[in-house]
């Protein structure tokens, strides 16, 4: 008597592998938002840099910026090596040390900082002239010391 054979389709068992989210490769990060993301943060180009706000400003950008650092500042004779540095470094500090909606933005609140500095110290330096206009006449016109109401 014939044997029957029955056949057995063997269907090959899928795997479901999860989904892990790859980090980009480290030439397109560049293009992501790295701010507020810390000292290991790339710095995008639009951000390296000169700083003038924060060697104009010192402690008090630095404090809006949440480069603590910068408090260094106010340390008689280290302040203005520190000055420096934060003219030097400070971009990139504020990029890591606080979160930014992106580098257009990042650069206009810089941009603002430096009008300000410039504008102050305008003023500052108007007001010195004038004082010291001022205190040339009266020493040059003892006359006018020596009147009364």
């Amino acid at each position: 008597m014939p044997e029957q054979v029955s056949q057995v389709t063997v269907q090959p068992i899928q795997t479901v592998q999860p989904s892990i989210p790859q980090p980009p490769p480290i030439n397109q990060a560049s293009a992501e938002n790295t701010s507020g993301q810390g000292k290991n943060a790339i710095i995008p180009e639009g951000i390296k840099g000169w700083s003038p706000s924060a060697f104009l400003w010192g402690f008090i950008w630095a404090i809006s910026n949440r480069v603590w650092i910068g408090l260094l500042t106010l340390i008689p004779f280290v302040g203005i090596i520190m000055n420096i540095i934060l003219g030097l470094k400070g971009r990139e500090w504020a990029w890591q040390a606080k979160h930014w909606e992106s580098i257009e933005q990042f650069n206009k609140v810089q941009r603002r900082w430096v009008f300000w500095g410039f504008l102050i110290i305008g003023i500052v330096i108007v007001l010195l002239i004038i004082m010291i206009l001022f205190a040339v006449y009266k020493l040059k016109n003892p006359a006018v010391l020596l009147e009364t109401g």
